[in-house]
């Protein structure tokens, strides 16, 4: 009994089932998030906004990204706040703590879309917009950012539910949050004409049922912690506390969301709009791909830092050879289906006319056949750089994990696509994605071997046993040695 009971402990359970326990629900999790994008550009790239509706939502991407940075804030920076009280036995501040971040995720919310709304135009032109595509532009961002309270709210409690030791049912939830976005979006965008407006009015309502049923599951008692109406009051201290954890993953967010805005304004500066709506389609198509992988990543995570912390290297190394394992095939297999069949899978996204005429869909096509594969050809190789920060965090080694989340996607991509950029053009652009997955997986690679390296000694399970076996031994020897005339 007591076997099945830790079948799947951190310490000691199979680590493949283990693993694949705290990984799936993330896994899917991903991979529902992913559809939000993938399920919009279908459909807008079949509707009457056409290729420049698939432009727009490329360029709009970057901007929602940099505001889902500020939305961490709240969501990151409260459930580890809460995870760490209620640790501490301290229930009511992990209460305070849960009221005080979704204040914040409002009041966030509130205030990134008021700076939205006003600076809308500006911010789309800064992007890469131009004249053509900035009206469809404007139309998306419109709607979407009008709701970023609902969101960011939604986000945040749907967050909280995870951290509460509740992935299954947080999963679900973004799970039905997707399939009603798939439902909506072709009823809004063909059924009432509405083009980009109907994708952005089926999002908005689907992230409004994440934050309804995520919100719903605290106020039915099925997580521990009470969402209490005396606990939104935000306290100052409260506040400072969530901002000092989730102020770190904001900005990342922004940095990485940067990057691609500096992707998109040097596509359209080589290959016009029609170069970013090829790497809109290229994207979409695989980040399906990719998503797992950040998946196994956040199951990974609590396996390696209790082991870490138990001092259980040997187990800790096996855990970071079988998720680099399952990685690498993962990522293998998605390698194996764009390079088979790249046309197949950009086809959908780029079947759509041009409405404005100022686009032609035959070189789109093309180009995104093209871009899929040069932007994939090291894919089977980027799960070292993409585990390696995941590592280091999870060892407590904080900057050499921000460094290595900086490394692959700002440190080198973002220099490698100027100076590509200007010797090869639009396709120099995309060929720097590679150049700096292959670079990263040298570095990375260097990191993890000599990081690993070091924890050679044997494990404390090991020193224990040792310890009790020739405590053994001495009693043993001690029993023989007594005098036989004191055993009378």
């Amino acid at each position: 009994m007591e076997q099945v009971s830790n079948k799947y402990d951190l310490g000691t359970g199979n680590i493949t089932k283990t693993l694949m326990k705290y990984s799936l629900p993330a896994m899917l999790g991903m991979i529902v998030n992913a559809l939000y994008n993938i399920v919009d550009k279908i459909y807008v790239g079949q509707s009457s906004s056409g290729m420049e509706g698939m432009t727009a939502l490329q360029l709009c991407f970057p901007v929602m990204m940099i505001a889902f940075g500020f939305a961490m804030i709240s969501a990151v920076g409260g459930a580890a706040r809460m995870s760490i009280y209620q640790g501490q036995g301290r229930k009511d501040l992990a209460e305070k703590a849960l009221g005080t971040a979704i204040t914040m995720a409002i009041v966030i919310g509130i205030f990134i879309s008021a700076i939205c709304l006003i600076f809308i135009d500006p911010i789309l032109l800064a992007f890469g917009a131009d004249t053509t595509i900035l009206p469809i532009a404007r139309d998306y961002m419109m709607i979407i950012a009008a709701a970023y309270a609902i969101n960011f709210t939604g986000f945040a409690l749907n967050r909280f539910i995870m951290s509460q030791g509740h992935p299954v049912l947080s999963m679900l939830i973004m799970l039905a949050s997707a399939i009603l976005n798939m439902i909506l979006d072709p009823i809004f965008i063909f059924n009432f004409g509405m083009g980009v407006k109907g994708a952005a009015i089926a999002t908005i309502i689907s992230q409004g049922l994440t934050l309804l049923l995520s919100a719903s599951a605290f106020l039915k008692g099925k997580i521990q912690l009470k969402l209490r109406f005396e606990n939104l009051k935000p306290q100052k201290d409260f506040v400072k506390a969530i901002v000092s954890i989730g102020i770190s993953p904001c900005l990342l967010q922004v940095f990485f969301s940067g990057v691609g805005v500096v992707m998109n304004k040097s596509l359209y500066i080589y290959g016009g709009n029609e170069a970013v709506a090829a790497m809109s389609a290229a994207n979409a198509a695989s980040s399906i791909m990719v998503m797992p992988v950040f998946g196994l990543n956040q199951g990974s995570q609590p396996i390696i830092s209790f082991n870490y912390g138990a001092q259980k290297y040997k187990r800790m190394k096996e855990v970071v050879k079988k998720t680099l394992l399952m990685q690498t095939l993962i990522l293998s297999i998605g390698y194996a289906i764009i390079m088979l069949f790249p046309s197949a899978l950009v086809y959908v996204f780029t079947s759509g006319g041009s409405v404005s005429g100022t686009m032609d869909p035959q070189r789109v096509f093309s180009m995104s056949t093209n871009v899929i594969v040069i932007y994939n050809i090291v894919l089977p190789i980027v799960s070292v750089a993409i585990f390696s920060s995941n590592y280091f965090q999870s060892i407590g080694k904080a900057k050499k994990a921000i460094f290595f989340t900086l490394l692959r996607q700002v440190v080198i991509l973002l220099p490698m696509m100027l100076i590509m950029g200007k010797t090869f053009g639009v396709y120099g652009v995309w060929a720097a994605e590679p150049i700096s997955d292959t670079a990263s997986f040298i570095i990375c690679s260097l990191a993890l071997y000599y990081d690993l390296k070091g924890y050679r000694g044997k494990d404390i399970d090991e020193i224990k046993n040792e310890q009790k076996d020739n405590e053994e031994v001495a009693e043993k020897v001690e029993a023989k040695s007594i005098p036989v005339t004191e055993c009378i």
